[in-house]
């Protein structure tokens, strides 16, 4: 009885006299900005355990297995090098479902899932496959006929899929200007919409280097914008500063929403990914986060930053969840795990490392998240990938129910303290998450 009028009354303390002591000198800001984002960064509710790893058996000692990932509900897709796509379902377990190769140029390099329909980009073209009766069967091959006769068309290179339509990026047209095409679902073939080119349409914009689609947005990055073109001898890189289109749908067209630049970054645009109402974008050393706020994309700041120019290899992005590959992080490679907070805030809660330390190891080359699983490729000579299944990392005991009933009885019995001041860690409720880590806070200050 002692033991949890003691925590009454330190909750009340904490909650009460030291927040509204803060308000007195005007410091409700800092306190809503460094307390909470501390009571959150010092402590990680989830975690990512290894779930399955995925071999295939080639007879090719370079394959590239994992050089492109997607994932969506109970399937994957994974692309190699090798000019081969791969789908697996899952039952108990991710088994191999269907395998396709084409004779075409880089067959692979590009995937992407959705409920229903499945894209992988060549060069030169984009095959789309469909799901009847938990099987993938080829439903149609998209091309630009007008690129054909381009000396550069890497029509393909960037794929993303959703519903009824798909975006198909060619950094190479043009002398590598760029452009990208939006195709739209007829029955059982695809047809072009729209197509569309940067602002400035300057050789080395590398405009489609990365695209992603959702239901009501499409992003496409620029990176090579705003810039002179690289040297000759230095034909990859890329000197730009880069820029971001956000395309929004209406009705069955896409139309241009908003220019995202970042003025301090170079290549901003290497690699996007959109949701309803989120995107990042990674730059040569950066990983921005983007939230829209009525109708205006809001840059919200860094995620993370590399000294490695070029160092960030893949991103994915769910609803709650932002993934990030380095494959040169100690030569062997490494994924980050971010959790998205409702106050636009991300904060680390994993950093999962290969296990296989190679100077040709290229673990985190793709990335894909979806709901609670997370898959990562490995492309390096026959390839691999991993999928990681998200776990809660403690066990919670009857105590924390004590915390619970005194935060839901401060929330409802105090004037001065709201339900969203007893909601510490900003999920709009009040429950045992709240009191773990409200004890995080209490144990990492040192206030007992």
């Amino acid at each position: 009885m002692k033991k949890k009028l003691y925590l009454t009354y330190l909750i009340i303390f904490f909650i009460i006299s030291y927040k509204y002591s803060l308000t007195a000198y005007g410091y409700e800001k800092i306190l809503q900005v460094n307390t909470l984002t501390k009571i959150k960064s010092n402590y990680t509710i989830f975690d990512f355990v290894l779930y399955q790893n995925i071999f295939i058996n080639s007879n090719l000692p370079y394959e590239g297995f994992g050089n492109s990932t997607s994932i969506y509900g109970n399937h994957i897709l994974i692309g190699s090098k090798a000019g081969t796509a791969y789908f697996f379902t899952h039952s108990d377990n991710w088994i191999e479902s269907n395998k396709f190769a084409f004779e075409n140029s880089n067959f692979g390099c590009s995937v992407s899932l959705s409920e229903k329909y499945a894209i992988v980009g060549a060069e030169g073209a984009a095959y789309v496959f469909e799901l009847i009766s938990e099987n993938w069967t080829l439903m149609d091959i998209i091309k630009s006929f007008e690129d054909e006769n381009q000396e550069y068309s890497l029509f393909g290179n960037s794929v993303s899929i959703k519903d009824d339509f798909l975006i198909v990026g060619d950094i190479g047209y043009a002398n590598f200007s760029g452009a990208v095409y939006f195709f739209k679902r007829d029955g059982s073939s695809w047809r072009q919409h729209a197509k569309f080119i940067s602002e400035n349409f300057h050789y080395w914009d590398n405009y489609g280097a990365s695209v992603s689609m959702s239901t009501e947005y499409a992003i496409v990055g620029s990176p090579g914008e705003n810039g002179p073109p690289p040297p000759f001898h230095k034909k990859k890189e890329i000197s730009g500063y880069g820029s971001a289109y956000i395309y929004k749908r209406n009705g069955e067209n896409w139309i241009l929403h908003t220019v995202l630049q970042e003025s301090n970054a170079k290549a901003f645009g290497c690699h996007v990914s959109i949701t309803t109402n989120t995107a990042i974008i990674t730059s040569a050393n950066n990983v921005y986060l983007f939230k829209l706020e009525g109708n205006i994309w809001v840059n919200k700041g860094q995620i993370i930053h590399t000294n490695k120019e070029y160092a960030f290899s893949s991103i994915s992005l769910s609803e709650n969840f932002v993934s990030i590959g380095e494959t040169v992080y100690l030569d062997s490679g490494v994924v980050y795990i971010y959790k998205l907070n409702c106050d636009d805030t991300c904060i680390q809660i994993g950093k999962i490392m290969s296990n296989i330390a190679s100077d040709n190891n290229e673990f985190g080359s793709s990335v894909s998240i979806f709901g609670d699983t997370l898959l990562i490729g490995d492309s390096d000579d026959e390839g691999k990938a991993y999928i990681y299944s998200l776990k809660k990392s403690k066990d919670y005991n009857n105590s924390l129910k004590e915390i619970i009933m005194i935060l839901q009885f401060l929330a409802s019995n105090y004037s001065n303290i709201t339900t969203s001041d007893a909601d510490v860690n900003c999920d709009d409720k009040i429950d045992m998450l709240d009191a773990i880590v409200l004890l995080n806070f209490l144990a990492f200050e040192n206030i007992w």
